[in-house]
């Protein structure tokens, strides 16, 4: 079997390397999904899962909800998972370089940049992880928002990723900073 040198491809390959090694407690929802068998698609950060009982069974085992949509391609009824496709949160890590901070130091404060794909990022570094609040619209720049926490290097194997979502930036903030002090490292 040929593989692309893509870097998706190789993105599928390592997440199979990691299922390989994890048991059903310790998978993520895309982690079960694809060991599952179960058909699945993205957007950015959105996971679509085809809508079937086994899926949604995985579903409700990590306490999530998909809306349902029917796809134009295929004219199957998929469901749309906020944040949940990993490889897009992989790869968001991958390409920030994680800064060790020990976690005598004193925090960064938080520090708001715009990077060239045109979103504003929130981003501060402290507990040895680097953590990024992202506000889900900028015509509502204290609503809601999703969060994460990457500590280590992903090229390490202390490299630990942690994500979230939560109805206010200053939540978002506050969440990041408890999962950072959480996997300090």
């Amino acid at each position: 079997m040929l593989h692309k040198k893509t870097p998706a491809a190789q993105l599928n390959r390592e997440i199979a390397e990691v299922l390989a090694r994890r048991t059903s407690s310790e998978r993520t929802l895309y982690e079960d999904l694809v060991a599952a068998g179960i058909p699945t698609d993205s957007h950015e950060s959105d996971l679509y899962v085809l809508d079937t009982p086994e899926a949604r069974a995985l579903l409700a085992k990590h306490g999530k909800q998909g809306s349902g949509f029917v796809s134009q391609i295929d004219r199957r009824r998929w469901l749309d998972v906020p944040f949940a496709y990993d490889p897009f949160w992989t790869k968001k890590a991958r390409s920030h370089s994680v800064v060790k901070v020990s976690s005598s130091d004193k925090p960064t404060p938080w520090k708001k940049e715009h990077k060239t794909s045109g979103a504003t990022v929130i981003e501060r570094h402290a507990y040895g992880c680097e953590l990024v609040v992202i506000p889900v619209s900028w015509s509502e720049p204290s609503g809601p928002a999703i969060w994460s926490v990457t500590c280590g290097s992903p090229r390490q194997s202390n490299f630990d990723l942690k994500k979230g979502r939560a109805m206010t930036v200053k939540g978002a903030k506050d969440l990041a900073m408890r999962a950072a002090k959480a996997m300090k490292h």
